[in-house]
């Protein structure tokens, strides 16, 4: 044995300092040299043992030999006139190190170095910390079960480590297993306790290819002393095949008794979202309640229990939240036919549907009762008149709303939109924003306060299915009400909810700005009660039926306003109601839905029918003589005639719609529209400003 510190003509020149039982072993490529160093390979004596070692950027290390022996490589060799370094941990304060230098599969020189104390006392921080390859600060693992028995399987659980990264397991010294870290940083092995352990306290140490490592020391259990039971293959009784996103299902099944079990939940291309861990009772029985989180991507989620000898699996399909699912029976039509939709509901309640036009007109509507099946149909014609654009079905079901896009003339385009779960949280709830929109698009979130005070403004990138799920915490905004806008380029999403608001409101007083209303009218309920509460309301047929329920609350005054709700084209004729509660108040005004088939009828687009120049003017009527064509003329202040007379189709209901473009020379001022079934006529005014 020799020093080489202190023979300068040798090959490689070595230093070896020490401190308490931190060393670094440096090794010098002289100059002259004519090789190399792309290998170093160091080893103790018999009586001694490595702890942990760090390498310079560049190089890797692992134990070989049953954790005898420390094998290095670089990335680069060492060449002639450079050195590398090497920290280590051993169970001695000052050990002798053996060494052995290789270029290529040519050993250079073996030998063996003597360790001398140092006083400096970061001695080991000299070494550069090697990059982070795989483990972090966060990182760590744990056993199933907690204590491994020698000889037996155990599984492995890890969480925040690098994603797509491998990690070497050993135990006591061995390297046992080669373990993949999945995208998520998530990893789930089975290992096995070497036959040779004796029953004493043991490392289990996790490391990566930069020498960084994760250690847990147990004293591991006697093979003889194990508790034997009788092993049962996993079984899992009868689950739906779908989910909702915030939906909860109990799972049950049979495994072997007081075992422990690993339920991991994956997609299907592999990335772990979530590993939990139960037990079985003494017969086998387990039971396990698993929550689908509300920002799920849809799809196939797979769960799969296994207690490491047996495993089982069952896969969900992922489905939307939404209770109401209707959709065009095709994307795309042309003007004058008959569009289709179809879908799912709320079986045995009352739906309300609304078909608007690319200007926000409305074109159909309909209400009825939805069979025990839940399953609907419905149609609605088209006509000459009828836009090109992008038709938006909006569906209204007790407290449920829905919404799906058609195309007359164009691919329809994708409506962007925003909604919750509840119109009012609690304080400490977390509210969640469901955005759905052009899938990859990216969507701009601005949430103002009841004082237009900027809380939040961010951006977000909706999925492959374009949904993104925004997670607000109620506690950073404190009590009141908050309006929420999205935004796409010029397309616009726009909802609203409340935090700490309460029922039981005090007196209640609204009023309707109408007693009498034909089929498709708008409603408008204003009232005023107690400050910032929440009110229900609920609007009644005359057979009873309640054809639309929503929640609405007051403001920071008092005052509320509804102005969602338009009578159905197939509603009832005679008395409705409007009942407003909140808590144990409540209070109902009364409205008569009129039957006026005797006459035609016309409306414009506007409510305070003031336009301009160059203005699309939308023209709808309704109750035309059936099987026969409306004439519209459109006259100035004088009677003349300014544009050629409009001829329209009815539909098989007596509805009629079109467009007509405000000509650019026409003179500001008082113009009339005048329409006729050849039966009956009806006329409206207008001004142009």
């Amino acid at each position: 044995m020799h020093d080489h510190s202190a023979h300068a003509e040798e090959l490689i020149s070595v230093k070896s300092v020490s401190l308490d039982a931190s060393t670094i072993l440096e090794l010098k490529n002289n100059r002259g040299n004519d090789f190399n160093i792309d290998q170093v390979r160091i080893w103790l004596p018999s009586d001694d043992s490595f702890k942990s070692f760090k390498t310079e950027k560049g190089w890797t290390g692992k134990f070989e030999v049953g954790g005898k022996v420390l094998a290095f490589k670089p990335q680069t060799p060492v060449k002639p006139g450079e050195s590398v370094k090497f920290g280590l941990k051993t169970n001695s304060e000052n050990p002798i190190i053996n060494w052995k230098t290789l270029d290529g599969d040519r050993t250079i020189e073996t030998a063996a170095t003597i360790t001398k104390q140092s006083d400096q006392v970061d001695i080991i921080e000299q070494i550069n910390v090697p990059k982070v390859v795989a483990i972090n600060d966060n990182s760590f693992f744990r056993f199933i079960p907690e204590k491994p028995s020698i000889g037996s399987d155990f599984r492995i659980i890890g969480e925040n480590f690098i994603p797509n990264q491998h990690l070497e397991l050993y135990i006591a010294d061995q390297m046992v297993k080669l373990i993949k870290i999945d995208n998520n940083g998530k990893f789930i092995s089975t290992a096995s306790v070497p036959n040779d352990l004796s029953p004493d306290r043991t490392e289990f140490a996790l490391v990566d290819s930069g020498g960084t490592e994760k250690m847990i020391s147990i004293r591991v259990n006697d093979s003889e002393i194990r508790e034997l039971s009788t092993d049962a293959k996993i079984s899992i009784e009868f689950t739906p095949k779908s989910a909702k996103r915030g939906e909860t299902i109990t799972l049950e099944g049979v495994a072997s008794p007081d075992s422990t079990l690993t339920v991991t939940s994956k997609y299907q291309h592999g990335d772990v979202l979530s590993i939990d861990t139960i037990t079985t009772d003494f017969n086998g029985k387990w039971k396990f309640d698993k929550l689908f989180p509300t920002d799920l991507s849809l799809g196939t989620i797979m769960l799969e229990i296994t207690d490491g000898k047996s495993t089982a699996v069952r896969n969900f399909d992922i489905i939307s939240s939404q209770l109401i699912n209707i959709s065009p029976s095709q994307s795309r039509y042309e003007v004058g036919d008959t569009v289709r939709f179809s879908g799912t509901a709320i079986p045995n309640e009352q739906i309300s549907l609304i078909v608007e036009d690319p200007s926000g007109m409305e074109v159909f509507s309909e209400s009825f009762k939805v069979p025990k099946s839940g399953n609907i149909e419905f149609n609605f014609e088209t006509m000459l008149g009828f836009v090109e654009g992008t038709y938006v079905l909006h569906s209204f079901q007790m407290s449920e709303t829905g919404i799906s896009v058609v195309g007359l003339g164009v691919i329809p385009q994708q409506v962007l939109t925003v909604s919750t779960s509840n119109l009012n949280y609690s304080m400490g709830d977390d509210v969640v924003l469901r955005i759905h929109g052009e899938p990859h698009a990216s969507v701009s979130v601005v949430l103002i306060d009841e004082s237009d005070q900027t809380k939040i403004n961010d951006s977000v990138e909706l999925d492959d299915n374009g949904n993104y799920s925004y997670f607000v915490g109620s506690n950073e905004l404190g009590t009141g009400a908050f309006e929420v806008e999205i935004r796409h380029g010029v397309t616009r999403g726009y909802t609203v909810f409340t935090v700490g608001l309460s029922t039981g409101s005090g007196p209640i007083e609204f009023q309707l700005t109408k007693a009498e209303y034909y089929l498709g009218d708008q409603i408008l309920i204003i009232g005023n009660t107690g400050n910032s509460v929440i009110l229900s309301v609920a609007i009644t047929d005359p057979t009873g039926t309640i054809i639309r329920e929503l929640e609405t609350f007051s403001d920071r005054i008092g005052t509320f306003k509804v102005d969602t709700f338009k009578i159905p084209s197939n509603g009832k004729f005679g008395q409705w109601t409007v009942a407003v509660s909140s808590d144990e108040n409540i209070v109902e005004q009364k409205f008569n839905v009129i039957d006026n088939t005797g006459n035609i009828s016309v409306m414009l687009d506007k409510a305070d029918l003031a336009y301009k120049l160059g203005d699309m003017v939308t023209i709808t009527g309704k109750n035309a003589l059936l099987g026969s064509s409306v004439q519209i003329f459109i006259t100035d202040s004088a009677g003349f005639q300014v544009t050629p007379t409009l001829l329209i189709s009815i539909t098989a209901t007596g509805e009629y719609y079109t467009l007509w473009q405000i000509p650019s020379e026409l003179e500001p001022g008082t113009y009339e529209i005048l329409v006729d079934d050849g039966f009956t006529d009806n006329s409206i005014s207008f001004t142009i400003n």
